[in-house]
């Protein structure tokens, strides 16, 4: 198999990951939100130690751990990190999957805009149509079908949060997460176990099935990322974000067909608006990919 071909591969299997991580997460809806995102970063970070340690990939702590700059920028990713991997999580759990592949919809719309507002990027004009398209989405959740989508926008905030903050970092996809997390680490170990003295814990009273979840959650977290890593030194950028629409549309259909949650029509009106934007949207991309091809 080619390289691109196998990138591609390794692309879909990431996309594929991400948006059928809901049935997973649903085995443990009895376990409160919060534990359940403690347990997955305190067990993604043990994950990455162990990935990062086969690799012999340490060289880059010592340098990292003396840059106070590089620091602060991590810990501000980290808890942008931590809340939309809380909101993800309530929402699946709590039966708002269509509310969370909304987020996941109109993220890469709020990074491009985001990437205006703070680095002074610039956007093209079907780019702006493309986020007016979608900001008449929202307007018609919110004045028309009359709830205004606060799980997928906090969602996507929080996803872009961690995107700029992110970009001001000068580390690689797992060391920057296993800094981020490692960061994080202490805060969730004392919270998991203060609540294994307080007898909260369903770490040990709901299971035997329940415990092994937690545990292998936070392999289930990393996992995509690793194939997504993958594909991104195979294939063009362009097409991963593309076909990232892959995860959010499984969501979705899962959320309607699988699991009930409710969708009528002023809903679905809703998202045709965020739909057609991101239509608008890559194919715009695509078009300026083309053309800056020929140039070259």
């Amino acid at each position: 198999m080619t390289t691109n071909k196998l990138g591609f591969v390794f692309a879909m299997l990431a996309y594929m990951w991400w948006g059928f991580a809901p049935i997973y997460w649903k085995f443990l809806a009895h376990v409160p939100p919060l534990e359940i995102l403690g347990h997955r970063m305190v067990w993604a970070l043990l994950f990455l130690i162990l990935f990062l340690t086969v690799r012999r990939n340490w060289g880059w702590l010592a340098d990292a751990v003396k840059n106070p700059r590089l620091l602060i920028m991590t810990g501000l990713a980290a808890i942008m990190l931590v809340l939309n991997a809380w909101l993800y999580t309530w929402g699946i759990t709590n039966d708002r999957i269509v509310d969370v592949s909304l987020g996941y919809f109109m993220n890469p719309l709020l990074i491009v805009l985001s990437g205006y507002l703070v680095y002074q990027e610039k956007i093209r004009p079907m780019q702006w149509v493309a986020i007016g398209v979608a900001a008449c989405g929202v307007l018609y959740l919110t004045f028309i079908y009359g709830q205004f989508p606060v799980v997928g926008l906090a969602l996507a905030g929080a996803f872009t949060g961690y995107s700029i903050f992110k970009k001001q970092t000068t580390l690689q996809t797992f060391e920057s997460m296993t800094l981020e997390m490692g960061l994080m680490f202490p805060i969730f170990l004392i919270y998991l176990l203060t609540l294994g003295q307080s007898g909260e814990s369903n770490f040990t009273s709901a299971g035997v099935s329940t415990t092994i979840l937690l545990v292998i959650g936070g392999a289930v977290a990393i996992t995509p990322f690793l194939l997504f890593s993958a594909a991104a030194g195979r294939i063009p950028l362009f097409y991963l974000g593309i076909m990232q629409y892959i995860g959010p549309s499984i969501s979705f259909l899962l959320g309607v067909f699988v699991y009930g949650e409710p969708v009528n029509t002023s809903l679905l009106v809703g998202f045709c608006f965020v739909w057609v934007a991101l239509v608008i949207f890559a194919f715009e991309g695509f078009q300026f990919v083309q053309k800056q091809a020929r140039l070259a």
